[in-house]
């Protein structure tokens, strides 16, 4: 019996030299010919023959059998038969019956016969990974655009497994902020455990699942980076390797290469200091509240602990700062003198829109900023808040994410006005008629007091002096408001001096 080893890259010796041709009347008959073939023959065996300097012709009938002609002695047609030689190129033998290879010898009259079997070794192979036939895969991973999956697809090839238990991926120069895992949704006999160890992260799917099945979820591997704006993202290129197990064994590692694409990031705009500003989440220290006290003087919009920064830039080259949600009376002011010595063109001062613009450093940007003031010119201004908006542009046409400022107004409770009569000014004459009997209205039509109060729809005191008087007194407590009679709501003194 003879062994063939799967995946061997060499044929066998059929007989391993030990076939032997007799015949007892060879000095009356010579050998005329002779047939070797497989005789439960498969698609991928082979027969073959090497013959040097012998008498015999050869032919070769399909793969599996070899047919010799030529009178010759037994000894040339052993010599011949010991050099046929077996093949097979199946990539799992494992299950396969053992080959029976027939060699028969003709001498003209009678046919002789032998059996040789060959022993098929089953040798596990390991299953391979590739990308669409390349050596790597690659993904590119654009910053702030979200997960990037793999790209081409994965093929895991297996000769003599259908299935695999285990596959790895492994990211093994990962950068803060890094992730990997699988974009596809898991069968139900899969699962997947992320274990992050320093700067490597692995991905380990386990279950057993068809090839198709692995290769789906390979091909879903994806890259992704969970800082937030701004990204301060290393632009190094990343390196997957992927492998998987069948079981027996363990595949080769495939390599991936994540490569970065750098996108400008804008500036930011916050409110307070924090020890890493880089983590700073998409709206978080940009949003604070202001006060304003009606009448009052301007208020810096801005705290002294606003910091303005950018990741990939050290310039800005315009600011614009509006009232978005604005009330009559809103003004906005910055100190253009200190803007115009440090480069900075300044629009809109006085107005309810201020535009920043040229190009120099953040910090410079920030100081104009912090002098930004706001202000309602109104008497009593309008109960609603309004809403001032900071956004910063960076030399490279990248802004920033609006900061916000809410200003609310602190009423101050204003004074009513009197007034003799509509059109008529505070002070008036009226003429009292010398032995009249009876007493004057000292505001009676056309001349009556016009009481006015843009908060308060009441009196709570009413005071009357007479400032220079002689032989008269006061006889009555009840004003006109609006051509109607309105009683004080508190009381009503009269005074003489």
């Amino acid at each position: 019996m003879s062994v063939f080893t799967e995946a061997s890259l060499r044929p066998i010796s059929v007989t391993g030299n030990s076939l032997v041709v007799t015949d007892a009347d060879y000095s009356y008959y010579t050998m005329k010919s002779a047939t070797v073939k497989i005789q439960n023959g498969r698609l991928k065996e082979f027969l073959n023959i090497t013959l040097i300097g012998s008498p015999l012709s050869v032919r070769m009938e399909e793969n599996d059998v070899i047919s010799l002609q030529g009178n010759a002695s037994p000894s040339v047609y052993s010599a011949a038969l010991n050099n046929v030689s077996y093949f097979n190129n199946e990539l799992d033998v494992f299950g396969l019956p053992d080959v029976v290879v027939v060699f028969s010898v003709f001498d003209g009259e009678w046919t002789g016969s032998s059996r040789v079997t060959i022993r098929l070794i089953n040798v596990n192979v390991a299953p391979n990974v590739t990308f669409n036939g390349t050596a790597f895969g690659e993904i590119n991973f654009v910053e702030g655009g979200g997960p990037s999956a793999l790209v081409p697809a994965v093929i895991v090839n297996d000769g003599d497994h259908t299935h695999l238990i285990r596959a790895l991926v492994r990211l093994i120069n990962g950068h803060r902020g890094d992730r990997i895992g699988v974009l596809r949704s898991l069968p139900t006999n899969v699962t997947v455990a992320v274990s992050p160890v320093d700067n490597d992260m692995v991905v380990e799917l386990s279950g057993r699942a068809t090839l198709i099945e692995y290769m789906k979820l390979l091909s879903s591997v994806y890259f992704d980076n969970t800082l937030p704006l701004p990204l301060n993202l290393s632009l190094e290129t990343r390196l997957l390797e992927i492998s998987v197990d069948d079981g027996q064994n363990v595949s080769n590692t495939a390599l991936v290469h994540v490569s970065i694409t750098h996108i400008n990031d804008g500036p930011v705009l916050q409110f307070s200091r924090m020890v890493d500003p880089v983590r700073v989440a998409a709206r978080e220290n940009r949003t604070v509240n202001a006060s304003f006290v009606e009448e009052g003087q301007p208020i810096t919009l801005l705290p002294d602990t606003a910091i303005l920064f950018d990741v990939d830039s050290v310039n800005a080259a315009a600011a614009q700062v509006n009232i978005v949600r604005m009330r009559k009376g809103d003004r906005l002011n910055v100190n253009v003198t200190l803007a115009a010595f440090l480069g900075i063109s300044v629009f809109g001062s006085g107005s309810q829109s201020l535009n920043l613009s040229g190009i120099t450093l953040l910090e410079d940007y920030r100081m104009v900023l912090l002098t930004c003031t706001y202000q309602n010119t109104k008497d009593t201004p309008e109960a609603s808040l309004s809403v001032v908006q900071f956004t910063v542009t960076d030399d490279a046409g990248a802004a920033s994410l609006p900061a916000i400022v809410i200003v609310n107004t602190v009423d101050v409770n204003d004074a009513p006005d009197v007034d003799a009569g509509v059109g008529v000014n505070v002070t008036d004459t009226v003429y009292f008629t010398e032995g009249r009997q009876s007493g004057i209205h000292i505001f009676s039509r056309p001349h009556r007091i016009a009481y006015t109060d843009e908060e308060n729809h009441c009196i709570a005191e009413v005071n009357v002096t007479l400032v220079y008087a002689f032989d008269c007194w006061p006889s009555s407590s009840m004003l006109m408001h609006n051509d109607m009679l309105m009683s004080t709501q508190g009381h009503c003194s009269w005074f003489v001096e």
